[in-house]
């Protein structure tokens, strides 16, 4: 028994070594590098024992979730997760806080670690009855979020200008959010029933429309302003009371369970839930609680993925080990338990020096130059992953990406590209939509 533990313990570090590596190329996806194993796994390039594969691969989500923060904040890079709290992140970063900003975020994701340690001993009776619970009530909760997600978007308005031309501004910033989320969900209708990417890199589908939505409009924004970082400071002490710490981690728990409990819902919608619900007005416990809905998005999916006689597929990667081999023993559910608690407190050691690092050398680096080779990187990943059709989507949801910048609305808006072909098909309606195409 000790030394599967050990053995398991040193696949998951080795994972969490290779994501965190691999989360430093600014917007690719660990869920992208997982698709590319596990496809090779399947058609026999690569043999390795499912049980092997499985915590190799969660090791990569722990390490992903800590270093993606940094491209994030400090290359102006995010994924979906990251899409709502840039923004107080980069607000922070003007100041000179990046590094602040990044090991608030490292506060909140070892805050989720704590947050699934209690949990982990009642998850199984409280994930049982709450699925039999909610199960036929999906498609009207899914709907009534998608509405809340369009009613809340509030008109930015600095105070200039005559009141038409506020008015101009506010209904053009909330009709551009319900243009992205229509738009972009039309986009996902069509990924879904009419694909243009070819079968045999089907499992990569949704990567173009990602990074066409949530990368490529930030790094040609960032290519086009230019200019540095300014200096940061970094600050050993964090200025943070335990109150506040509290108060994001417990934010970011709400957020983060919700998301890893329901389908559809993301971290980056989780964490906008849990944000209004607990209404945060201080940036540092926004920042923290996004850090903490982060990592119980991502790792609390895989960890209800291993519960015994659950049978949960919650997040792109479950669904993805499920095709090879699902785990049904109560010992390999507390080995991943163990597994998580020790890679992510030995990733936040390593973490501290990366962001120290990274703070230090932001006002040096050439921003333009690197958000050149980031898009060329982005090109040619969605090239090498799905082909010419792949970068004729990524054009297509580019443009629609760029309209949240340009209008100041929420980048989340473009998330109709799952929520709404799903709720269409919980609803019934699939029939009469490919009837349609």
């Amino acid at each position: 028994m000790i030394d599967q533990a050990i053995l398991i313990l040193s696949w998951t570090l080795l994972g969490a070594l290779v994501g965190s590596g691999l989360a430093l190329i600014p917007a690719l996806h660990v869920y992208n590098v997982a698709g590319f194993v596990i496809a090779a796994q399947t058609s026999g390039l690569v043999s390795t024992p499912p049980q092997q594969l499985h915590f190799v691969l969660l090791g990569m989500v722990v390490g992903y979730v800590f270093f993606s923060t940094l491209p994030g904040l400090f290359l102006a890079v995010p994924d979906e997760s990251l899409a709502f709290s840039v923004l107080p992140a980069q607000q922070m970063i003007r100041r000179g806080e990046g590094y602040t900003a990044a090991m608030l975020t490292a506060i909140g994701i070892l805050g989720g670690v704590l947050v699934l340690l209690l949990l982990a001993p009642v998850l199984p009776l409280l994930v049982r009855r709450l699925h039999v619970l909610v199960a036929p009530h999906l498609h009207w909760i899914i709907a009534l979020i998608v509405i809340y997600m369009l009613m809340s978007e509030w008109p930015f308005s600095n105070g200039a200008g005559t009141n038409f031309d506020r008015m101009r501004k506010a209904w053009g910033q909330l009709l551009a959010g319900a243009l992205t989320f229509s738009l972009s969900g039309i986009v996902g209708i069509i990924l879904m029933y009419r694909s243009p990417i070819a079968l045999d890199v089907a499992y990569q589908n949704l990567l173009p429309a990602f990074v066409g939505f949530f990368a490529v409009p930030a790094v040609i924004q960032a290519f086009v302003i230019g200019g540095r970082a300014p200096k940061q400071v970094v600050k050993r002490r964090l200025d943070l009371t335990p109150q506040l710490a509290s108060q994001g981690i417990f934010a970011g728990a709400l957020g983060g369970l919700f998301a890893a409990f329901f389908p559809l819902v993301t971290a980056g919608i989780g964490g906008f839930l849990a944000g209004h619900a607990t209404a945060q007005r201080d940036a540092r416990v926004f920042v923290i609680s996004q850090g903490t809905s982060r990592f119980l998005y991502y790792v609390g999916a895989i960890a209800l993925f291993f519960l015994p006689g659950v049978g949960l597929t919650r997040g792109g990667l479950a669904a993805m080990l499920a095709t090879l081999d699902r785990p049904g023993t109560w010992q390999g559910y507390w080995l991943a338990i163990g597994a998580i608690a020790i890679s992510a407190a030995l990733t936040f050691l390593v973490f501290e020096r990366a962001a120290w690092l990274s703070a230090k050398l932001a006002p040096k680096l050439p921003q333009r130059l690197l958000n050149g080779l980031t898009l060329v990187i982005l090109l040619g990943v969605v090239f090498i992953s799905t082909h010419w059709a792949g970068l004729a989507v990524l054009a297509v949801c580019t443009c629609i990406g760029s309209l949240p910048l340009l209008w100041k609305t929420r980048r989340m808006h473009c998330l109709g590209v799952i929520l709404i072909p799903v709720l269409i098909n919980m609803l019934g309606w699939d029939g009469f939509i490919i009837g349609l195409l």
